[in-house]
């Protein structure tokens, strides 16, 4: 007797997750890379600021939600450094955020949401100090 399989792919789904931690895992690329090219001292330091700082919170938003949701996978290890300007960049990452953490995949638990917020907060605090410490 043969037996015929069908095999069905999924459609691969939008995991906002992985979108989440790409994004913020990228911008403090974008960050170190502005920090060398701006000839601004009040830009240099807001960037600096913000990547020495963003390792730490992406790492206690990803080792807790991998402890209860499983290991993230499919890095997206490639980076094309975006042509703007920092101001702008920030404020796109932040909406970024705010959209990704509210997708009905990304996790609710408050204890993740909570470390959403500290990396939000990063994130306008370097918009701030790009913005007006000139």
């Amino acid at each position: 007797m043969v037996k015929f399989v069908a095999k069905v792919e999924a459609a691969k789904v939008a995991d906002p997750v992985m979108d989440f931690v790409t994004c913020i895992n990228a911008s403090r690329t974008y960050a170190h890379i502005h920090h060398w090219q701006t000839p601004s001292r009040s830009d240099h330091e807001a960037l600096k600021n913000f990547y020495e700082n963003i390792p730490p919170l992406l790492d206690d938003f990803v080792e807790p939600f991998q402890g209860i949701f499983g290991k993230l996978h499919d890095y997206n290890l490639t980076y094309d450094l975006p042509n703007i300007q920092p101001i702008e960049y920030f404020q796109g990452i932040y909406d970024e955020v705010q959209t990704l953490r509210k997708q009905p995949r990304f996790p609710q638990e408050s204890w993740l949401q909570n470390q959403v917020d500290e990396i939000a907060k990063l994130i306008a605090s370097t918009l701030y100090q790009l913005k007006n410490l000139k």
